[in-house]
Parts: structure tokens; sequence; C-alpha cells
């Protein structure tokens, strides 16, 4: 195990080519800031058996790109909860499913609910409940927490989630990221999908602000790649060619860098209040 005094871009290829790891598990953040190194295209990551994201669904122009250069890259999911994973994904399926997190391990069950608790068809999403032997017992000391967590034996992890006739599960979005405009249901991970495909962005949050008429409407918090140049009509006219209109943000907020967890993680939240700050003076 390779362990670095903090997360550096460069200090990552260099350690990959030097000592030479056959497993490289990083947050999406991470995978996207390395392959934007200049060293990229050039080292040799040959070695690597696997290479693993995990922590927030894994934007697909850096999936292609890591694709290009290990053998085998995968998306994982896994909670403190119920872990430290859930679901595997073939070798031999992680490229013919991309996107996918994989099929449930071993001991591992799921179910796929809607609002009401009842479980949704194949290809619909819902919220992902979990249950195992792995599963914790409940949050230390709070009572209340783990009795909205845990339900008849069922962990309810406010992720968003489909699978497909083949048993294979996809994260869709975080439930409480969900945006609720004019009575329709928007996942932000789906705006966000879109906008990555655009080759001036670099990150993108799709987040919801207060609307007086809609209750809700879609913004996105944009940072573009170094020295790129992009401006408001010209995403929002893309964006419309790939989803449908309701779905497309009516705003955009222009940032040099979104706001990360200390494990790189792009903080939605955060994202949220920047927006909500800008629009509103």
């Amino acid at each position: 195990m390779i362990l670095g005094p903090r997360f550096d871009p460069g200090n990552v290829l260099r350690m990959l080519e030097a000592e030479r790891p056959t497993i490289l598990f990083m947050v999406p953040t991470m995978f996207q800031m390395v392959a934007e190194d200049p060293a990229f295209d050039a080292a040799d990551l040959s070695n690597l058996r696997w290479a693993i994201s995990g922590g927030a669904p894994l934007p697909e122009p850096v999936y292609d790109r890591w694709k290009k250069k290990v053998r085998v890259f995968k998306q994982g999911y896994g909670l403190t909860e119920v872990g430290p994973n859930n679901f595997a994904t073939p070798d031999s399926d992680a490229g013919r499913k991309p996107g996918t997190v994989g099929r449930l391990t071993y001991f591992a069950r799921a179910r796929i609910v809607d609002d009401s608790g009842d479980d949704v068809p194949d290809g619909s999403p819902g919220e992902l409940l979990l249950a195992g032997p792995h599963m914790c017992a409940g949050y230390w000391r709070r009572p209340e927490a783990t009795a909205a967590a845990i339900q008849d034996g069922w962990f309810h992890t406010g992720d968003i989630a489909r699978r497909d006739a083949e048993d294979f599960y996809y994260i869709v979005d975080r439930k409480k990221d969900m945006i609720l405009s004019g009575g329709e249901n928007i996942y932000p991970i789906e705006v966000e999908r879109v906008l990555y495909e655009h080759p001036v962005v670099r990150e993108v949050a799709v987040v919801g602000l207060p609307d007086p008429t809609w209750g809700e409407s879609v913004a996105a918090v944009v940072s573009l790649h170094s020295g790129q140049k992009a401006d408001e009509e010209e995403l929002r006219a893309y964006t419309r060619d790939h989803i449908a209109r309701y779905k497309v943000p009516k705003r955009f907020l222009f940032v040099d860098d979104l706001p990360k967890s200390g494990a790189g993680k792009i903080v939605r939240a955060e994202a949220r209040a920047l927006a909500i700050r800008e629009f509103d003076q």
C-alpha cells in the first residue's frame, strides 16, 4: 500500500510509474485531475490491473480517458454503514457495462423502492435499500437516526439507483439532490453528464434553486478548462440538444473551482449556496 502525504496529480503519476502498483482507487475528481496532468498521456500505467472509481458518479469523459490507459477501469459503491462494498463488476463486463457499479456481492441484498416503499420494475429509478450481515447495528447513541435509516431490517441509503435486466446496478443520484420543478423529477447527474461532454467544461454541479413559480429551477455551477471560454447561452443551447427542455439549466454560474470535501468530492450543497448568494443579489 502506497500512501502519499497529500494528493498531488503529478506525484500520483510519478508513484504509479516508480512503485508499479496493481490497483488504484480514487474519487472521480482525483481521476480527472490526474488525467489533466501534462504527463498523463505519456505515463506508463501498464502495471495497473484495476483502476476503481468510487465515492461519486464518474463523468463519462474521464472514464473514456482512463479506459485507454488501464486494462480494467471500474466504478464501485459502498458506504460506511453497509460496507465497505456491496457490488462488484467482473473484469469481462467492465467495458460492456459502462457506468455500472456491478452486481451484488456475496451475502448482500438490495431492493429499489418508490416513495411508498414498493419495489420498482427493472430500469426504473428508486431509492436503494441494502441489507446483509455487513450492515451496522445502528448509529452510536443516536436512536432516532438509527430508526430513520434502518426499517424492517433494510438500510435506506438515500441514493437513487436502477437495476437492468442482467441484475447490474447503476447509481442515478442522491435522493436529497433531486430537483422538483413544476412537478417533474430532475436528477442533477443526468444534466451534469451532458455538460461534461462539452469540451470546455472541466467540472460542474447542477443544483436546484428556489423558484416562486415552479418550486425549484435548475442551475449549473461550472468551471472551465484553463484558457477556455463559453457563455451561458452556448452551454444552454448545447444542453437543450441532448435532454428535455425542462431539465435545461436556467442559470449558469461560472467559478474557478468548485467546492470540494477533504476527500476530493464536489460538495453540491456548497455549490448551491454559492449560486443562491450570486443570484439573490
